[in-house]
């Protein structure tokens, strides 16, 4: 920057965003829109703007090929004119010069560019917009020749996006020639050959592998009840049998040493006081010298003095956090050889640590599930693009219980520990961490422990990784295990959710006459109510703890969650009809804020300020937008100016109350099933209804509750709690107000019930059916058809009865 003066960067400025002559694209609208010849829009200036900042610091490719890129990441490529075919004729226009390559050649690489532009057309939204589009370039440029390098590339995105070349960008520019058509497809040659098909580009960017591992050869699983299921699960799939497989080999190779919690461990205290009662061996040596009958006599008067120990200090349950790194470095093989790594030390035993899991970006900490398949598959879906994770590390380490209480293991590459500046960062937060594990491509695992000393090798491992994740196998695959009720796989739940846990107030709900009421309840959940005649839809089941601000923008709900202290600032976009949020991470915009940081809804815009900035962030687009000055004058669109206390308890509960906390569940000397103290009954032939147990109601066939509970996943507030039969039925009960009834016998699918009192109830079947309240059930929904519905007296008989018949 410093050796290349100003007009150089002007010169430079002008080159790169000049469009030649005669071109595929130009710019319009006084250099706020690049259009396509035929008039079809390829982006905006703002969105470019972002994108190349975001690749300036690596250098930039030239502008043609990256606007190539964007509009095959539009919606509707190619549905009319080809695009492409302007790209075409240019090939035997008689104004190109400059040739070094015959015209068969260049059709070539055209024909090679259109099939890879085509293989991004193809892939899912979620990978060719937002942030995934961000990913997307990157994935592609990285590694590759690029025109403009990057010590003078963000001066000349800053001399653009100022403005003052507006006027000469939009006179016609220098005549294109076969080099520069050479320079702007070669790339996107190059990227087909790296990525032939939708699907290898699709793996590449979800989990950092051009494929996935094959099914391989099981080993024995070892003794670890809490990782069989999910890794028998694992491996019965042939895209993660090879994770299950590297997982087993290293469960021999991590061996984490035990430390007792105090100087001998032992429970026992001393002496601390005297009582009249307690067992004969602790009777003070002065009542044995007594005579025989004084003795009795004491003893039986409760005259006798004991000894009274201490009570045993009690034992706090230890914690294992383990921290897996996300970050540049970690991309591809190293990232699935740490997830193995983590899936092993998330077997402890249950009575000495509770365990989670979290991925470490560059500045975001996120949960994990290491207990079911699909968090795990989850897991390596996690990327960042930042050089470590140092900001994450320590915004961690800021948010740990006590030390002695917790256990942090770290997960990454040998090579960043190398690093000078990461290095320096591990010795200050040493006290905080407790082991280290590092990995490598050569298959080199080292486990490591801090301590006061400083960082010791505990021991090192090496395993084969191409042959423990690529290598195929013929062997059968065992059959994966369903443990969560078959409720939570429908997408939109197939009943409305009962109201509890919920305190309406401006800071947490939302209320618009045309739209209904959404709130974020206690639980951190997003419920949405859209008539007072239905219970709640669940848009998301869990979301970061923060200050809310909601949003709108025609029939989708907007949401903000900011919170200074931990530097989170994360946009959702949530459709009430029940489709996928759109979820965007904006927390590197308020990485630096040092005052306080301010959030508004100005329709349709969320405004954000930073110190002296403003960030609009469009409800319409998730784009974000800076600037320096914002027109004051207008009044903030919030919910609060309407908020009505009394109107939205009406509105998000009927009249009746939830039966939360269950401690027995049976089927009664009348074969009724109970829930706690009351009773599922059929009420005048058309109602399901819990009632309070009558005092001749006797217990008959109880099932056992157990000791631990789990949760809903990446929700902690949320618990489920499992009591089983003799016979091996369960009963689950949801900790969002609902019961889950698995049976034994295949014939009879799972139930769900709500679980309310004071009103009629419902239930859904996993076969589709569902009877009872239409609050809860709905009177049209869009997931399921009319003869979905059952009268609640046959939905009683076919399912409900079915289910206690087998328990009796």
């Amino acid at each position: 920057m410093r050796d290349t003066p100003a007009a150089n960067i002007t010169q430079q400025a002008l080159s790169y965003f000049q469009s030649p002559q005669p071109y595929f694209w130009h710019w319009v609208e006084n250099g706020e829109v690049i259009e396509w010849t035929n008039g079809t829009t390829i982006c905006y200036r703002e969105e470019l703007v972002q994108l190349l900042s975001y690749l300036a610091p690596d250098g930039l490719p030239s502008l043609s090929t990256l606007l190539l890129v964007l509009a095959a990441c539009n919606d509707g490529w190619g549905e009319a004119d080809d695009p492409m075919r302007a790209v075409y004729n240019l090939l035997y226009n008689s104004r190109l010069s400059g040739t070094r390559q015959q015209p068969a050649e260049l059709k070539a690489l055209v024909d090679q560019a259109t099939s890879f532009l085509q293989v991004v057309a193809a892939l899912p939204p979620e990978l060719r917009k937002g942030l995934g589009k961000r990913q997307l370039l990157f994935e592609l440029f990285a590694q590759q020749y690029r025109p403009l390098p990057g010590r003078w590339a963000q001066a000349v995105v800053d001399e653009w996006a100022s403005g003052r070349l507006d006027t000469q960008l939009l006179a016609s520019g220098p005549t294109l020639t076969s080099q520069r058509l050479e320079v702007d497809l070669s790339l996107l040659s190059r990227a087909y050959t790296r990525f032939p098909t939708t699907e290898i580009l699709d793996s590449k960017l979800f989990t950092g592998l051009n494929q996935a591992p094959e099914p391989l050869e099981l080993l024995p699983l070892p003794a670890a009840p809490e990782a069989a299921d999910v890794l028998s699960e694992l491996a019965a799939d042939p895209k993660t049998a090879g994770l299950a497989r590297l997982t087993q080999r290293l469960v021999a190779s991590i061996r984490i040493p035990l430390h007792a919690q105090g100087t001998s461990d032992q429970p026992f205290g001393g002496v601390s006081d005297v009582s009249n009662q307690g067992s004969f061996d602790r009777l003070l040596l002065s009542e044995l010298a007594q005579d025989d009958l004084t003795l009795t006599a004491r003893l039986v008067n409760n005259e006798a003095l004991y000894l009274r120990r201490e009570e045993p200090p009690h034992q706090e349950q230890r914690q294992r956090a383990l921290l897996l790194d996300t970050t540049l470095r970690m991309w591809g093989i190293p990232r699935v050889f740490a997830l193995a790594a983590a899936l092993v030390c998330a077997m402890p035993r249950r009575q000495l640590f509770t365990v989670s899991a979290y991925a470490l970006g560059g500045h975001q900490v996120q949960p994990l599930d290491l207990t079911t398949k699909t968090g795990v598959t989850q897991s390596l879906a996690h990327l960042d693009p930042a050089l470590h994770c140092g900001g994450a590390l320590q915004e961690f380490v800021r948010t740990l219980p006590p030390v002695p209480l917790t256990e942090a293991l770290l997960f990454t590459t040998a090579e960043q520990v190398q690093q000078p500046a990461f290095a320096l960062l591990l010795s200050e937060l040493k006290p905080a961490l407790r082991f280290l594990i590092t990995v490598d491509r050569t298959g080199e695992l080292q486990l490591h422990e801090f301590t006061k000393a400083g960082r010791i090798l505990l021991n090192t491992t090496h395993h084969d990784l191409d042959e423990l994740l690529f290598a195929p196998s013929n062997l059968p695959l065992r059959p994966s295990s369903n443990e969560q009720p078959a409720f939570l796989a429908q997408h939109p739940a197939p009943l409305f959710f009962p109201t509890f846990a919920y305190n309406p107030g401006p800071h947490n709900t939302m209320h618009l006459p045309d739209m209904g009421v959404v709130a974020v309840t206690s639980l951190q959940r997003i419920l949405y109510w859209p008539h007072r005649t239905e219970g709640a839809r669940e848009l998301l089941s869990f979301v970061e703890a923060g200050k809310t601000t909601f949003g709108f923008n025609g029939h989708m709900v907007c949401l903000l969650v900011s919170d200074q202290a931990k530097r989170l600032l994360r946009y959702y976009q949530l459709l009430p009809e029940g489709e996928m949020p759109l979820t965007i991470d904006l927390s590197t915009e308020i990485k630096d804020v040092q005052s306080t940081l301010e959030v508004h809804f100005i329709w349709p815009n969320f405004l954000v300020r930073v110190d002296a900035n403003i960030r609009l962030i469009d409800c319409r687009t998730g784009v974000v937008v800076k600037r320096t000055y914002f027109d004051h004058t207008k009044k903030p669109d919030v919910s609060s100016e309407r908020f009505n206390n009394q109107q939205i308890k009406l509105h998000v509960n009927n009249g009746y109350n939830v039966l939360l906390r269950v401690n027995r569940i049976s089927i009664d000397n009348e074969g009724i099933l109970t829930v706690g103290g009351h009773s599922l009954r059929l009420i005048n032939e058309d109602r399901l209804k819990f009632t309070n147990k009558t005092k001749d109601s006797v217990g008959h066939e109880a099932a056992q509750a157990e000791s631990d509970s789990y949760f809903l996943p990446f929700n902690k507030h949320v618990a489920f709690r499992r009591f089983v039969w003799p016979n091996g039925s369960e009963a689950v009960v949801d900790g969002r107000g609902l019961l889950h009834l698995r049976s034994t016998d295949d014939s009879v699918p799972e139930i769900t019930l709500v679980l309310v009192l004071g009103q009629a109830t419902a239930a859904w079947a996993a076969d589709g059916k569902r009877a009872g309240s239409s609050y809860f059930i709905g009177t049209t929904p869009a997931n399921f058809t009319p003869s979905d519905f059952l009268p609640a007296n046959t939905f009683y008989q076919q399912y409900i009865q079915q289910f206690i018949k087998q328990l009796l």
